[in-house]
């Protein structure tokens, strides 16, 4: 991965606020940390997800993933169609 994309992801990481967190991996860029989903004051919970960077990025989107158990993991309720 380009470094200047990584500076990128870095950057973004940051303002996300405390507790998130940037690992490497084989291949990869792995964000996590927990998400709070707010609409007009009120809220709608907070989740637990990891944003994947992959060799795929910037040209395909990141993958995320709940990781907290919140949303279950059946096919019908993904996006990508995929449970993990």
């Amino acid at each position: 991965m380009d470094a200047a994309i990584l500076e990128g992801i870095l950057a973004d990481v940051s303002r996300f606020g405390p507790g998130w967190k940037l690992s490497v991996e084989v291949g990869k860029f792995v964000v996590s940390g927990t998400i709070r989903l707010e609409v007009d004051g009120e809220s709608f919970g907070e989740y637990d997800i990891e944003i994947i960077f992959d060799d795929a990025y910037p040209d395909e989107i990141p993958k995320v993933w709940e990781v907290g158990g919140k949303i279950p993991r059946e096919p019908g309720r993904h996006l990508n169609g995929g449970v993990w």
